[in-house]
């Protein structure tokens, strides 16, 4: 009876370990994505206001016709940003996959030999 309580208790710590495990490395993804939006999106919104404001200043239509080509090559920047942050995202999905795939496999390992270690 003491065996199978021993069992019980480890394997129920054995699900809280991992059930840890796959909750960190779930907030340190969503953390990583978070800061490389926020990085994209704040560069973005610091050029977009500074060229708006020299939109604004603009002397007449000339004015505006010469800032157009600034504002073609913010827009290009922009999407550049957004594909690096894109891929940066994908990039931290896989590594977030192959860490729980380590923890999967290390608590099936670990739940495997101690199922052969209580069997006798």
């Amino acid at each position: 009876m003491a065996a199978a309580h021993d069992a019980f208790r480890d394997a129920t710590r054995q699900l809280a370990d991992a059930a840890q495990r796959a909750s960190r490395v779930a907030l340190e993804t969503a953390e990583g994505v978070f800061g490389v939006q926020l990085k994209a999106f704040g560069s973005d919104l610091a050029q977009t206001t500074g060229y708006l404001g020299e939109l604004a200043r603009s002397p007449g239509p000339d004015g505006i016709r010469q800032l157009l080509p600034k504002g073609t090559q913010l827009l290009n920047d922009s999407l550049e940003r957004w594909a690096d942050a894109h891929q940066q995202v994908m990039d931290l999905g896989l590594r977030s996959r192959k860490a729980w795939q380590a923890a999967v496999q290390a608590g099936t390992t670990h739940n495997t030999a101690g199922a052969a270690g209580n069997s006798h």
